[in-house]
């Protein structure tokens, strides 16, 4: 069977759940992200993993072989573009999941992209910019959290002399 998760049509307005008959839940606007991944828990197997569980080196873009290889200074100057995103643009888009603030850290991201040739950013921009097409929150949430661990697999594999 097919679980429904109900949201109401109007913004704060709580009608003690009445338009709740028929659904096996009932969420009030705005739905907070918390509230919405305990209701989708309820109905769907899962396992909750925290970001800190994960090692940094964990992600691999896609696990494909291509490799680039970046001269020391060109790798430079990309992580400091890469770093400064992360204290600007990222964190708006990881804070707010605000369209304008998803938007402008993906610009930037595509700007280093166009100056740098890195297989990793383009897959990371690749699988960003399909959750945030496709408006899949969980998809868009995760990508975004994991922006510092692709920026250290990028170092990682610089320093041993793969990328």
């Amino acid at each position: 069977s097919t679980n429904i998760i109900a949201v109401s049509a109007t913004i704060l307005y709580d009608n003690d759940g009445k338009d709740a008959d028929g659904f096996d839940s009932y969420l009030l606007k705005p739905v907070q992200y918390d509230v919405l991944m305990e209701e989708l828990a309820k109905y769907m197997k899962h396992t909750v993993i925290h970001n800190a569980d994960i090692p940094s080196t964990h992600y691999t873009p896609d696990g494909s072989d291509d490799t680039v290889l970046m001269n020391p200074d060109d790798f430079e100057n990309m992580m400091s573009a890469l770093d400064g995103i992360r204290k600007n643009e990222w964190e708006k888009a990881n804070t707010t999941l605000g369209s304008n603030d998803v938007e402008q850290f993906l610009a930037k991201l595509d700007t280093v992209r166009a100056d740098f040739t890195s297989p990793g950013i383009r897959r990371y921009i690749g699988k960003l910019r399909t959750a945030y097409d496709a408006f899949d929150i969980v998809s868009l949430r995760t990508e975004l959290g994991r922006y510092a661990a692709v920026l250290d697999t990028l170092r990682t594999d610089h320093n041993e002399g793969i990328r």
